[in-house]
């Protein structure tokens, strides 16, 4: 599902092509992440600057991507089906038959201080916010919606709650990503204190 109406020129079809389109997706990850750190906007982001972090020419750039806000869209879309793989995973893993130990590994996957950075998850969130960029990040919300809804059913919640509840830890687990003032551990903590009560009612 693209994210935006702005999608990929050529779809890349061989091992090469495909290997070049994820170095330019790579590429405009590590250069958001650095502009967030450093409290610089996402605009900072030019094509020219991504097609030199990887190595690239510009003209092999446009080949693949339109402009940035494409490449800025396949970033989110490579996150959106890594959350989802890391919750898939967890899940379906040996902790899925206890819900307090499957909550936990929920909190530190969608925390995940190892992967994203506050500051990025922040300017991620401001650019799915844009128009036509919205798409993907609603549809992974959903997404996530449906397994914690599940998660709360199994905990013996009726299905009109569990919908809300399923919904609510979600947003609690995003809103505590998204914060810059309790270090990781304490906001992983703090998630799974909060996710509990809500998934048992």
């Amino acid at each position: 599902m693209p994210t935006s109406p702005r999608t990929r020129r050529r779809q890349p079809r061989q091992a090469r092509s495909r290997a070049t389109v994820d170095c330019l997706v790579t590429a405009t990850f590590q250069i958001l992440d650095r502009l967030a750190a450093e409290g610089r906007p996402a605009s900072e982001a030019t094509t020219t600057l991504i097609a030199a972090r990887a190595g690239v020419s510009i003209g092999t750039l446009y080949q693949y991507f339109p402009d940035r806000a494409a490449l800025i869209a396949a970033v989110i879309d490579r996150e959106c089906d890594r959350l989802l793989a890391d919750v898939d995973g967890v899940l379906s893993g040996d902790g899925a038959a206890e819900p307090d130990r499957l909550i936990e590994h929920l909190a530190g996957r969608l925390i995940n201080p190892g992967r994203l950075a506050p500051a990025l998850h922040r300017m991620l969130a401001a650019e799915t916010a844009r128009p036509g960029m919205a798409t993907r990040a609603r549809a992974t919300g959903i997404a996530l919606d449906a397994r914690l809804q599940a998660l709360a059913t199994a905990r013996g919640l009726p299905p009109d709650r569990s919908a809300i509840a399923g919904r609510t830890a979600r947003l609690l687990f995003q809103a505590l990503a998204h914060q810059d003032v309790l270090p990781p551990a304490a906001a992983s903590d703090q998630a799974v204190r909060l996710v509990r009560v809500t998934l048992t009612g």
